[in-house]
């Protein structure tokens, strides 16, 4: 039995209008988040009363569109941000971590380093090596760049000189 393509048409707009609807309540689950991020004490209980549904329904709706319980879509945004300031920033450790809602630093890197199979430390170190290696070649580069300029300007002023003495 088909449908009728008037039929399949609504359909596909409601749809639609579905995935944009679960698309906002996504965006507006992560604003939540991102507005709280530095707020330890920050809950569950806060993103679904925000949000307008009891903690069951909200823990529901979240699990089936992401995959992911709500703490650990927090935690996931947590360490995704702390990547930020690693990355961005001269913070310590212990104060990325704070910065981004972790109570305990160590409790931090132990996440940190399940997610990204390494500590905050040695991520920040390869990263700034890393950094600091890309410094480097960038100016090594400037360096062959003027000194094949100088060697050019070397050979014009030789060839500008011997034409001269010819005079």
């Amino acid at each position: 039995w088909q449908q009728p393509e008037e039929h399949k048409e609504e359909q596909d707009t409601y749809e639609q209008f579905l995935v944009k609807k679960d698309v906002q309540f996504i965006e507006k689950i992560h604003q939540v988040i991102e507005e709280n991020l530095d707020n330890s004490d920050f809950n569950i209980d806060t993103i679904a009363s925000t949000i307008g549904l009891s903690r069951s329904a909200f823990f529901k709706k979240l699990k089936s569109l992401t995959g992911f319980a709500p703490v650990d879509l927090v935690k996931e945004i947590r360490l995704n941000k702390s990547i930020e300031l690693i990355k961005n920033s001269d913070m310590s450790i212990s104060e990325i971590a704070f910065a981004v809602g972790f109570k305990d630093s160590g409790y931090f890197s132990k996440c940190f380093r399940k997610k990204y199979d390494q500590t905050p430390r040695e991520y920040m170190n390869e990263w700034r090596k890393g950094w600091f290696l890309d410094l480097i070649k960038q100016e090594s580069r400037k360096q062959m760049q003027a000194s094949i300029v100088f060697a050019g300007l070397s050979c014009l002023f030789t060839k500008l000189f011997l034409d001269f003495i010819k005079i």
